[in-house]
């Protein structure tokens, strides 16, 4: 909420529990929701007080009459901006936001914000967004709007002058110069747009405008442009003998006044920069047909003979150094905190030295995309804190300073393998990160989480053909950008999520078993779920039979005469964290065989997760047994007899079950069907077995 009142502590001897102002507290919106209450001054110094208690982040306590007035002021602790088209102006396509994580639920969806006559026609590839101090600025025809990411309010609605002619370095689709958009960005005190001969300096609280900046030769047009400390850097288009229009300089000018502080001219051109603190970083050379995305379908274009990297110190413009290079650069993007600058393409990355463009590393590396159009991603890659998220396909990982592959451990046999995320169904945009998630289209909207490498699906929602999935300002925001197409998605609208810990969340992913067979160390499966899910312990609990997408094939065999799978939603069932797992199952189940593959016997601890589909069975209508390896280690098993609510899972545990190459569980019938939800199976460490061996 923007605004809370409250008549019910009008009488004056209303009590505030610690639970009301965390309550109001959280219900307003950061920069500037307000709580105005009824209150008396002693209540008042009482309500400053618990908000001390609390430790309420940016709460402020005021008088205003006969009012207590709780503010809720500045971001939210651990959010951040996204100010450039690639987040910021080293193109590192990371946002550096912390609070957005799986899972994930809907803050807001619909409303105005939703309006068609906001967005761009999701084929000409629009500009992207700009999310800032609590706004989400989007561009369609004709329009600037600022939207209130916390509420899905429109705060203001800019009209521009007619868009339809292509605009340099906009690299949207150039549909024979039809609605491609201008340039903008946002920082904390203005909004610049880029117009054909201008730029332009907006109030991002307003949309009024401030100031109008020009460059020197008025025959020269404003390419994409960046702020670094005091400084607007941009892109310089003008008219060359041999390569027609191209970006034929790098100026920086004044932000505030525009004055001209520097002009650098490219001996050829600067089709692609990356400004990090003090320097500029620029690949010099001409690029054929590189603006038009849509006919470059991911090759490689052709470039002339010369090809270097330079370097232009940002505050006087001069040179710092140059590189020859022999590969043909389409993305450049500078790691602030290792001093890196990466270049590559559809065939290979290369690391350079910033300070003086040696190079440490490079590696082919053939983008082949995730069954997708190729010109959006083939040539652009994530700098994630030291390492580089290769979103080309396929999705490797790599040392940012040597090129090494990022290693995780396999979550079933735990050796070290390479970190891969996939993606999977037809796609359009690029991928970007924060410190837990990549977000990307993948049929449906998506993100990979990080830390697993695993890929979840945001169903029926269709986000835009460029990444319309922000996570910024301490929510996921994802405007209308799937505007005009016609495929069969059920859901087209503006929509914001926020991290939700009770929301269900499933995945799928790039993991395989090793050819050869390897022992297993931590087994979890899930019968029935709609997809795999990592626990809090690191279990990876696949589903079985396989629906949720790729995942590792363990050789496991499930028999019954009457196999029947179920699934609820788990906000329906009690079991503690295994909720999810109790919500699905398989009744008819009477043998369960697992391939262990231990060339000696080995202990296992063994849980399994038990719950009651069927609301109609009473006590002693389903007992079984459970029988692990031919012993018994439950006997009369009466799920729904040992519940007290039939909306609740049951665990069971073992310590002590012995396998060599098989591991067997048999659910032998006494009444009914047996039923199992799931089981995870942990590898005893040697050193704990001998212990537990000793105090027997």
């Amino acid at each position: 909420a923007s605004l809370i009142v409250s008549e019910v502590l009008a009488s004056g001897d209303a009590e505030l529990p610690e639970e009301l102002v965390r309550a109001l507290f959280q219900s307003t919106r950061p920069y500037g929701g307000v709580s105005m209450l009824p209150l008396t001054d002693e209540q008042a110094a009482e309500l400053q007080q618990t908000v001390e208690r609390l430790e309420l982040a940016s709460a402020q306590v005021e008088r205003a009459g006969k009012f207590a007035r709780l503010d809720r002021i500045g971001r939210l602790p651990g959010s951040a901006d996204w100010t450039h088209e690639y987040g910021d102006p080293s193109n590192t396509l990371m946002s550096r936001d912390e609070l957005v994580k799986a899972p994930l639920g809907v803050l807001w969806f619909g409303g105005p914000a939703s309006g068609r006559d906001l967005f761009y026609n999701r084929h000409f590839w629009g500009p992207s967004m700009a999310v800032i101090g609590g706004r989400m600025f989007v561009q369609g025809p004709g329009n600037l709007t600022a939207i209130d990411v916390y509420t899905g309010r429109i705060l203001w609605k800019k009209a521009l002058e007619d868009t339809s002619d292509y605009r340099p370095g906009r690299r949207g689709n150039d549909f024979e110069g039809h609605l491609s958009g201008f340039h903008f960005l946002a920082v904390e005190d203005s909004l610049y747009l880029v117009l054909v001969d201008r730029c332009v300096r907006l109030d991002p609280k307003t949309g009024d405008e401030l100031a109008v900046f020009r460059l020197e030769d008025s025959e020269e047009q404003w390419g994409r442009i960046r702020i670094e400390e005091d400084l607007l850097v941009t892109e310089v288009f003008g008219q060359t003998e041999e390569f027609g229009v191209m970006p034929v300089a790098m100026a920086a000018l004044d932000r505030i006044t525009g004055e001209l502080q520097w002009r650098h001219d490219a001996e050829l051109s600067f089709p692609v920069s990356a400004v990090s603190g003090d320097t500029v970083y620029c690949f010099d050379g001409a690029l054929e047909g590189f603006y038009a995305d849509w006919k470059r379908r991911g090759v490689v274009p052709k470039a002339a003979e010369k090809k270097e990297v330079v370097a232009i110190d940002l505050k006087t413009g001069e040179e710092r150094w140059r590189v020859g290079t022999d590969k043909v650069l389409t993305w450049l993007a500078y790691s602030r905190e290792k001093e890196i600058l990466i270049g590559s393409n559809k065939h290979s990355i290369t690391a350079l030295d910033g300070s003086d463009g040696y190079q440490l590393w490079t590696k082919s590396a053939e983008g082949v995309g995730f069954r997708g159009h190729p010109e959006t991603l083939w040539d652009k890659v994530i700098l994630w804190n030291d390492q580089i998220l290769d979103q080309r396909g396929p999705g490797l990982a790599y040392d940012i300073s040597t090129g090494d592959p990022v290693k995780r451990r396999h979550p079933i046999t735990q050796e070290m393998i390479d970190w891969e995320f996939t993606k999977s169904g037809h796609h359009c945009n690029y991928a970007i990160a924060n410190p837990h998630l990549m977000t990307f289209r993948a049929d449906t909207a998506g993100f990979c989480d990080i830390s697993s490498g695993t890929t979840s699906r945001l169903q029926g929602y269709r986000p835009g053909c460029r990444n319309s999935l922000v996570p910024a300002n301490g929510v996921l925001n994802s405007p209308n950008f799937a505007n005009g197409c016609v495929c069969g998605y059920p859901l087209f609208t503006s929509l914001t999520l926020m991290h939700r810990p009770d929301a269900e969340v499933w995945t799928y992913n790039a993991i395989t078993m090793p050819e050869e067979k390897k022992p297993v160390e931590r087994l979890a499966v899930n019968f029935g779920a709609p997809g795999d899910r990592q626990d809090e312990h690191g279990s990876l609990w696949l589903d079985y039979p396989n629906r949720g997408g790729s995942s590792p094939d363990v050789g496991l065999t499930i028999e019954g005469d009457q196999l029947q799978y179920f699934h609820q939603h788990s906000a329906l069932v009690e079991a503690g964290s295994m909720d999810w797992v109790a919500a699905s199952g398989v009744t008819g189940v009477s043998r369960i065989t697992i391939a262990v593959n231990n060339p000696e016997p080995r202990d296992y601890r063994l849980k399994l997760v038990f719950s009651e589909p069927d609301g109609e069975i009473g006590e002693t209508d389903r007992v079984f047994r459970v029988d692990v390896q031919g012993e018994t280690l439950v006997a009369d098993l009466d799920v729904a007899g040992q519940l007290d609510d039939r909306n609740q899972g049951l665990i069971r545990e073992v310590t002590d079950v012995r396998a060599a190459g098989e591991l067997v569980i048999e659910l032998v019938a006494v009444q009914g069907e047996p039923v199992l939800c799931g089981f995870e199976l942990v590898a005893v460490p040697e050193a704990d077995a001998e212990a537990d061996g000793e105090d027997e």
